[in-house]
């Protein structure tokens, strides 16, 4: 007959091979994302290179208007008045895709790093005792009461600014630092 330690050994086995694919596909899905970013970059650069030429084109599509019509004042005026409101909309429209890309850039970099740290955080949980011991105290209900000093025996006191766990008769036993939920 199965020992009923057999059972648990083999959940322990299952969950840390769960955690372990979690890990590679955290790691996959880091690498994926990762080649993408010099593709983005080379993105950028060339369309501040053809927004520049673009600029250099209607620079001298002006200076060639105003030669055409330097003897003309009024229809001087509105040409420049003119293709100046068109460049404020070109603007707008460059500026509005540019900070767009910027702010995807800039959130699918926070999402690698949050990737990354549960990665580590994962790596650290599955191959260390501590790690193994952590999730059998919570598995149990344990770790929560551990955390929050709600254990038989211990209290929270005040202590230079910060909570802190200590033995209910002051022996000296353990004692630690509460981080604030």
């Amino acid at each position: 007959m199965n020992d009923p330690g057999d059972d648990d050994d083999d959940f322990a086995l299952q969950e840390l091979e769960k955690l372990r694919q979690t890990v590679i596909q955290s790691q996959e899905d880091y690498a994926r994302i990762a080649a993408t970013l010099p593709e983005h970059a080379q993105f950028l650069k060339k369309s501040a290179h053809e927004i520049k030429k673009s600029a250099g084109k209607v620079e001298e599509s002006c200076k060639a208007v105003t030669g055409y019509i330097s003897g003309d004042r009024k229809a001087l005026i509105w040409t420049c008045s003119t293709v100046s409101l068109l460049l404020v909309f070109v603007a707008a429209f460059l500026g509005y895709t540019f900070g767009h890309r910027g702010g995807y850039a800039e959130g699918l970099a926070e999402v690698q790093q949050q990737a990354k740290e549960r990665s580590t955080l994962a790596e650290w949980a599955a191959s260390s005792p501590s790690g193994e011991l952590a999730y059998q105290m919570d598995q149990v209900g344990q770790l929560q009461a551990f955390g929050h000093c709600q254990i038989n025996g211990y209290r929270t006191v005040q202590q230079k600014g910060e909570r802190v766990c200590m033995q209910q008769d002051n022996s000296g036993g353990l004692r630690w630092t509460l981080t604030t939920p």
